[in-house]
């Protein structure tokens, strides 16, 4: 009786875990990511990858792709890297709807970006937590201060990460599971 309450419970985490994973919004470097950087002076692909370079920054790399659906995941992360003098520069990155009527703006700061492949989580923007969609089809990525510091820095992709509240309600879920299955074995005893 125990090992089957334990198989359900261990059955029923896997499976919240599994549709509760990242949701990759785009690969920089994908053949679906169609990319305007005519505001980067040094801009190059690679696999799985694109690199920004130059002197002065403040321009905007824009990009469309195959829409995504992202369901109800608000958080995004930023997965990137930068190599020479990290500016401190903070930037914004802006997601659009599929059919670029709507936008979600989330911003940061590179600071939080090192030398290799850092995953950094971006802030909503108050005035759009209110924005509802799930298909995302575009982007804009903006390094709003300018800087004279020479160094490039590396986009690999940006992802949709469900909140903590997820988990926390599979864990209730499961501890109540739990806790009725208890009780019914105690009451029968």
């Amino acid at each position: 009786m125990i090992l089957k309450t334990a198989a359900i419970a261990i059955a029923l985490c896997l499976s919240a875990a599994a549709s509760s994973q990242a949701i990759q919004i785009t690969n920089f470097g994908s053949s679906t990511f169609q990319v305007d950087s005519s505001a980067f002076p040094e801009t190059t692909s690679g696999v799985g990858s694109i690199t920004l370079g130059g002197n002065t920054f403040g321009g905007t790399l824009t990009g469309i792709f195959d829409p995504v659906e992202i369901g109800d995941s608000p958080l995004v992360t930023l997965t990137a890297s930068i190599s020479g003098i990290n500016p401190d520069s903070f930037f914004s990155l802006v997601l659009f709807n599929s059919t670029y009527d709507q936008t979600r703006t989330y911003t940061g700061f590179t600071s939080g970006i090192g030398s290799f492949d850092t995953t950094i989580t971006l802030s909503l923007d108050p005035g759009d937590a209110s924005v509802d969609f799930t298909d995302i089809g575009g982007l804009q990525f903006t390094l709003v201060n300018e800087t004279d510091s020479s160094f490039s820095m590396t986009l690999k992709s940006v992802d949709a990460v469900p909140e903590p509240s997820v988990y926390a309600f599979s864990a209730i879920g499961l501890a109540g599971a739990y806790l009725l299955r208890r009780r019914r074995g105690l009451a029968t005893r």
